[in-house]
């Protein structure tokens, strides 16, 4: 691992040294090649360090994304996380990505610490790299979402078509604290970075105006809050609204044997609490989409396993370059054994080409094949 020990010769924090050795030591770190670029992907965490961390053997360092904690309640949560003010964004449901230049290659690591040809492919749409030209130490780190996204089912409902893509942190190479938002919010606007919302600063007193944008965010159907303190190694803390949680349930009921029962169990939960603290009250309305959510998931599941004899997803998303959309294609099939991906069409429309594909989801699919066939189950 030539690219590791170059690191850890550079001049580095010594905690983050030690964590890099005991990462290389234990078997975490991964070898992984994107076209003729070689890297190293930290598939677990090796504190401070956390997983998605990559390291090229140029020795540039570009820290994992760390998990979000998520407050359940917002009276007692945000009074236990934060002891002073905090900055309220908008949480926008799509895939995490950090954004880097490497020599003079404008390039996109999502959480897991992979480099995605799509994301490669679209950045040159989506971001003005000049930012990165004058301030080549800089990672920014972005959701990008859409309905033309190759990871989702779903999309924001303000994003009609393609993609788009919006920061949210950024940091420096090789470095573990974010930006302030002083420093993020005068670059998104000397740079005009496309950016998520920000709806100011807050403290936990400040309850009843944060459940009045909650709402509003809810009414909206978008997906909800990161809750940030400004300084250096500070606490961040999401919330997400009742129609975000419906909307997870109705986008994967038809998926049901392929995701565990913590995915469903946890948005059930979310959708309730935020419907009482916020004082919506149990309406047979929502009792009705709740249970139409999941019933008629199954049904489109068998409609589809008596029609085609599998139950898949297509997905669509549109790429300059040809050839990434066939590396695309590989990544995803290095994923979880029980998804298949069946590539459907690749064709130029316009300016793009057009991918579509489908991931099949094997684990439905058997369980609906053995019922409709005649099975049996044991329960």
């Amino acid at each position: 691992m030539v690219g590791v020990e170059r690191l850890v010769m550079q001049k580095l924090d010594r905690t983050l040294k030690n964590s890099l050795h005991q990462a290389k030591a234990k078997g975490r770190l991964r070898r992984e090649r994107f076209g003729d670029l070689v890297y190293h992907r930290l598939a677990d965490d090796s504190r401070p360090l956390t997983r998605g961390t990559v390291i090229f053997e140029d020795g540039t360092l570009i820290p994992g994304y760390p998990q979000i904690g998520r407050v359940m309640r917002l009276d007692k949560g945000l009074k236990e996380q934060f002891r002073g003010s905090f900055w309220a964004e908008e949480k926008v449901d799509g895939y995490n990505v950090r954004i880097f230049l490497l020599g003079e290659r404008l390039l996109g690591v999502t959480r897991g610490g992979f480099l995605c040809p799509f994301t490669v492919d679209r950045l040159p749409d989506l971001i003005d790299r000049r930012i990165f030209s004058e301030h080549p130490e800089l990672t920014l780190c972005a959701e990008i979402a859409g309905p033309e996204n190759p990871y989702l089912v779903g999309s924001p409902p303000f994003i009609q078509e393609d993609i788009q893509l919006f920061v949210f942190d950024g940091q420096r190479k090789g470095e573990l604290d974010y930006l302030s938002q002083t420093e993020k919010r005068q670059l998104i606007e000397h740079y005009h970075l496309p950016s998520v919302q920000n709806f100011g600063c807050f403290k936990a007193e400040d309850l009843s105006a944060i459940k009045q944008l909650m709402i509003r965010l809810n009414n909206e159907g978008r997906e909800g809050l990161v809750f940030k303190e400004d300084i250096p190694g500070g606490k961040q803390s999401k919330y997400v609204t009742s129609e975000a949680s419906l909307s997870d349930i109705e986008a994967m009921t038809r998926y049901l044997q392929d995701l565990p029962p913590e995915y469903f169990i946890g948005r059930i939960l979310r959708l309730v609490m935020f419907l009482d603290e916020e004082g919506i009250g149990n309406t047979r309305e929502l009792k009705t989409q709740l249970g139409a959510a999941f019933v008629e998931g199954v049904f489109k599941a068998i409609e589809q396993c008596q029609r085609e004899n599998r139950v898949y997803h297509r997905f669509r998303c549109r790429l300059r370059n040809r050839s990434n959309g066939r590396q695309l294609l590989a990544h995803l099939g290095r994923g979880d054994g029980h998804l298949q991906i069946v590539e459907h069409r690749l064709e130029q429309e316009g300016e793009f080409y057009v991918l579509e594909f489908d991931k099949v989801f094997q684990r439905t699919t058997g369980l609906l094949g053995e019922l409709l066939s005649g099975g049996v189950v044991y329960d």
